[in-house]
């Protein structure tokens, strides 16, 4: 197609148009660099919800919360209340994000928009 743009005939010279190949190549150039800055990596739902990865968070959620009724049941208090504290955080990142976590079956849970 043809196109206006004031760098574009440092790069191609004079030219109006550009072929097919020299479009794919562009394409494949873009691509590259954008997985080189870490862009188009994720899914777009994803990328747009931010940066939080929210199923690792979950999961990472119920390790903590399985680990802090471990020491519960094993009376280390100083461990017990360290990953209560973490769960805290956790949940207070969902939270800012506009996102619970909803217990689930098994000690697995989920999440959703609040």
């Amino acid at each position: 197609g043809e196109w206006q743009h004031g760098r574009m005939p440092l790069y191609f010279g004079n030219e109006k148009t550009i072929s097919i190949e020299t479009k794919i190549e562009l394409s494949g150039y873009l691509q590259e660099l954008a997985n080189l800055l870490g862009l188009l990596q994720k899914d777009p739902e994803e990328w747009f919800r931010g940066g939080l990865d929210y199923d690792a968070l979950v999961a990472e959620y119920d390790s903590v919360r399985a680990q802090a009724l471990a020491a519960k049941e094993a009376g280390d208090k100083a461990k017990m209340g360290e990953m209560f504290k973490r769960s805290d955080e956790i949940r207070d990142q969902f939270k800012a994000e506009g996102v619970v976590i909803e217990s689930g079956a098994g000690g697995k849970s989920g999440w959703r928009k609040a």
